[in-house]
């Protein structure tokens, strides 16, 4: 018999006995169609993750500001559009934005009174920082611009005043003296600090509160946290070289902790995703070998016949490897079908960006895996059906 031959009978026998084979089949497309999906969109998928840990930390941020004990000795220390310009040149920054803090600022409604940081921003900032507007608007390019009189304010800031009427958009707050229209309250996840901060475009900040000596400074965020220890080092090295005086008083800082966090949670819920795909495919090939074997166990007087008209042990053993292969090849095209079907679906539900590269690779992988499945899973029951003794086979009952 050619290779041909042995192919096209090992088809015909699994889906002579599709019954048997089916929840064989079913298994190994699951964990095929899973290992495609995971394979392609693993990246992008470890960025999501990634990315919705982080809006908890924000590990990717670095902030450039003074050393505490340089402030306040009398010399203005600032950072100009040059530093910052300079900055959004590198490579690894994916968002720059400066920034003018004030601390403990009094706000006033009228009624009550709330205390809390003042913030000076561009509008890029609420991006850095994963900002949510829960309502209103962020401020405008044109608000920086124009030097407009307003702000957004957080959630704690609005608790502790007194709108609670749910109109809050275009009143008021008094922060010493200025009169600040609300055009916006951030809600969503956020830390105390940003909860309890009135934002104002930058140059409001700068014209309006600033004091003397008080530091300001840049917020930079990393493309990938994986990029933030090296951006930090070429966010320093840039500095020194704008800024040469104050070298030594600058202070340029990220948070490892929170990286080494957001990176064993992203390993865990991968570990946890190809230990439950490994487990299925393993389930699959025991499948596989079960039904095998059953399927030797009711063919042995058949077998006996096959070898008393002349088939050798060499040429069962092929059938039933043949026969083996061939269910999980099945599995294994079902699975990479469906697999690419749930690639398509999820980046068009999810927003990503699934690496086609990747998606092919993983098909051609999973079909060659499918095959060497199948031959790991046949072999005891082909080997057990091809020494079966030929006058003992025909007598069995």
């Amino acid at each position: 018999m050619t290779p041909l031959d042995f192919v096209r009978i090992s088809f015909r026998q699994v889906l002579r006995q599709r019954a048997r084979y089916w929840g064989v089949i079913l298994v190994i497309s699951l964990g095929t169609a899973c290992l495609v999906a995971v394979t392609t969109l693993g990246e992008a998928v470890e960025l999501a993750i990634g990315r919705n840990l982080e809006i908890l930390g924000r590990a990717s941020l670095i902030e450039v500001g003074w050393r505490p004990e340089s402030v306040g000795d009398g010399h203005r220390r600032e950072f100009s559009d040059r530093d910052v310009e300079a900055l959004r040149r590198l490579p690894l920054a994916l968002h720059v934005a400066p920034f003018v803090r004030e601390p403990n600022r009094l706000f006033t409604d009228g009624r009550k009174t709330a205390k809390g940081r003042l913030v000076g921003v561009e509008p890029t900032c609420f991006a850095l920082l994963d900002l949510r507007i829960a309502q209103g608007t962020g401020l405008s390019q044109d608000d920086v611009a124009r030097r407009r009189p307003v702000c957004v304010i957080g959630s704690t800031i609005r608790e502790e005043l007194s709108f609670d009427d749910g109109n809050i958009l275009e009143k008021t707050i008094r922060a010493e003296g200025l009169v600040l229209k609300i055009v916006g309250v951030i809600g969503g996840i956020e830390d105390e600090t940003l909860a309890s901060s009135v934002f104002v475009p930058i140059t409001v900040a700068k014209t309006q509160f600033a004091s003397a000596g008080q530091s300001n400074g840049i917020y930079v965020r990393a493309r990938h946290w994986d990029d933030v220890s090296q951006l930090e080092h070429e966010v320093a090295t840039v500095l020194q070289r704008t800024q040469p005086a104050y070298a030594e008083d600058m202070q340029v800082q990220h948070f490892p902790d929170k990286i080494r966090t957001i990176k064993t949670s992203v390993l865990l819920v991968k570990s946890l995703l190809f230990t439950g795909i490994a487990t299925t495919l393993i389930l699959g090939g025991l499948g596989i070998a079960g039904s095998m074997l059953a399927a030797v166990q009711e063919s042995t007087r058949d077998i006996g016949l096959k070898k008393a008209v002349g088939a050798t042990e060499i040429e069962i053993r092929r059938q039933y490897l043949a026969e083996a292969i061939s269910v999980s090849l099945i599995g294994s095209f079902i699975g990479a079908v469906s697999g690419t079907v749930a690639v398509v679906v999820a980046s068009g539900l999810l927003e990503m960006v699934p690496h086609y590269d990747l998606l092919l690779l993983s098909i051609v992988g999973s079909l060659c895996f499918g095959t060497v499945l199948g031959a790991l899973a046949g072999f005891i029951p082909a080997r057990k059906a091809s020494r079966l003794d030929a006058s003992e086979a025909m007598r069995f009952e």
